[in-house]
């Protein structure tokens, strides 16, 4: 049976989208599967407190502390660590939602006076129950059945100010030291981690099938997704080793929620962290600059920029985790968007001369080289668009976090859905192509195969010219860069100044110079000779 290669195109394209919108399915599946897991019962409420009771009015003789629901039961632990003065009599009283709220009219009516009303109008009659606090000491409040409990102190002291300072821990039944915004951290890492792992699998099978197209941009994609298991791992032990031992417990809000302590769990989460973060951003850095889609190798400017923005923002991400300073906050806020603006920057500086390519092949006759330019182009608009989506989703994430404060984890389940997304995005941007490939390959014989056509259209044209084939040498291909003084050798590759000598550029080498330079001003493009198709081939 003969398939002509029209339909085994389509078919190839149909099992390719086919076998991709499966991979997507079961991702998502997955992940669904996970979430719905980490979305359990809250386990765990570390409360630390310090307010000051002032019985001299009702309103501040007392204070709510928090509200925690027991799945099954549970048990409460109120340890007060200072109480000034000492002889102060403070009680805790924990009541179902509903039946309590501050302030409590038991506040300030005296010691015997508040005990017996707390007996009589809550414990007794609302199902309450309560503990006189005493300093240094720990008394434990049990639950027996499924209830939502408000917590609240009082002073009983008439015409007294007290200072107080504890800890309140709510537990439910082999639970843990997490707090419950951030119980379901550790099972939401583990899900992301299964995820990862599987993207990271279909990737590198994909790329070992397609591994003929690949070049050394495809293999540096796999490295966001190495960083990020890292991270990932990290992240989950140190939730696993918090539910355990609460160490890195409370999180510090003024360091963007960083595990406090020097934990071995605690620091390899900030520096997981921090690497993750400047290996994914530099990576669109690098993608921006066209490295092995309009040029083979970076300028050493250029990999001055990406090493500063990768070690800076690394840095910063780990000081402003670790330590309070204005100017590290500065450095943090002015990182991320100058890394963004970066990005964008090279996009558009690559599609200018793109579109300027794109022009003089439309004039040639070989137009057929427009197909890979309007690939290369593509690709740099997609990446302006990501940059911009990545912003937007940025944006209405935080905006989201500010109606979630019970549900701190969720801060961490949007980021890693966008950051998945952005990765995913890149990769399909980027990914191997057969027809009108826009990726210059790091191999010479496929480099030279790229411009194949090029070669044969200057030949073409060059014998319009009365030449016989046989007088026409075959064409060598060098790399030129423009704006050099002296022609000089370089890395193997003869080098020629074009801004100097417009008779002595060469006929072949203008689609190079746009390779190779996408900068190159069009005051220089105009001394090629076949940068104008009308005019003669001396």
């Amino acid at each position: 049976r003969v398939v002509v290669p029209e339909r085994r195109r389509r078919r190839r394209r149909a099992s390719s989208s086919s076998a991709s919108s499966n991979a997507t399915a079961r991702a998502g599946a997955i992940f669904f599967a996970c979430w719905a897991l980490a979305s359990g019962t809250c386990e765990a409420l570390i409360t630390n407190v310090g307010v000051r009771l002032d019985s001299t009015a009702t309103a501040t003789a007392s204070a709510e502390i928090s509200t925690f629901g027991f799945a099954k039961g549970g048990t409460l632990d109120v340890t007060a660590h200072e109480i000034t003065p000492a002889s102060a009599e403070v009680w805790a009283v924990s009541c179902p939602k509903g039946e309590l709220q501050a302030p409590l009219d038991a506040g300030g009516l005296g010691s015997s006076t508040c005990a017996d009303m707390i007996a009589a109008d809550y414990v007794a009659t609302r199902g309450c129950q309560a503990a006189l606090l005493s300093n240094q000491q720990t008394v434990r409040i049990t639950k027996t059945q499924k209830s939502r409990e408000v917590t609240i102190v009082v002073l009983c002291d008439a015409n007294a100010q007290v200072d107080f300072s504890g800890t309140f821990v709510k537990l439910n039944p082999k639970s843990g030291h997490v707090g419950f915004e951030y119980a379901p951290a550790a099972r939401m890492f583990a899900g992301f981690i299964i995820i990862w792992v599987i993207v990271f699998a279909v990737k590198g099978a994909y790329f070992w099938k397609r591994r003929d197209e690949l070049t050394w941009l495809h293999v540096l994609l796999l490295a966001p997704v190495v960083t990020r298991l890292v991270w990932l791992i990290a992240a989950n032990r140190f939730w696993i080793n918090a539910e355990n031992t609460g160490a890195g417990l409370p999180l510090s809000k003024s360091n963007f929620d960083a595990p406090t302590g020097g934990g071995t769990e605690a620091l390899m989460f900030i520096g997981c962290l921090s690497l993750n973060q400047s290996t994914f951003f530099c990576t669109w850095i690098i993608v921006s600059y066209g490295w092995l889609i309009t040029r083979r190798r970076m300028e050493s400017w250029e990999v001055f920029v990406t090493n500063t923005f990768f070690f800076g923002m690394f840095g910063v991400n780990i000081l402003c985790r670790t330590m309070f300073s204005s100017l590290v906050l500065i450095g943090f806020y002015l990182a991320y968007p100058g890394l963004l603006a970066t990005t964008v920057a090279n996009a558009t500086r690559n599609l200018k001369s793109l579109r300027l390519q794109h022009l003089m092949i439309s004039h040639s006759q070989n137009p057929g080289d427009a197909h890979v330019v309007e690939a290369k182009e593509l690709i740099f608009k997609r990446m302006q668009g990501l940059v911009f989506w990545y912003v937007a989703a940025k944006i209405t994430s935080s905006v989201t976090e500010l109606f979630l404060e019970d549900d701190a984890w969720v801060r961490y389940l949007l980021g890693e859905l966008i950051d998945f997304g952005a990765a995913i995005t890149l990769t399909h941007i980027l990914r191997p192509r057969t027809q009108a490939n826009p990726f210059n390959t790091h191999f010479v014989r496929d480099w030279e195969a790229m411009f194949e056509g090029t070669m044969n259209s200057i030949a073409d044209r060059i014998a319009t010219l009365g030449l016989s084939p046989n007088e026409i040498p075959r064409p060598e291909f060098y790399v030129a860069y423009v704006g050099g003084r002296r022609e000089r050798i370089v890395d193997g590759d003869v080098v020629i100044d074009i801004s100097d000598d417009e008779w002595d550029s060469g006929v072949g080498c203008f689609h190079l110079i746009l390779v190779e330079n996408p900068c190159t001003p069009e005051t220089v493009l105009q001394h090629l000779a076949i940068a104008s198709p009308d005019r003669e081939l001396t």
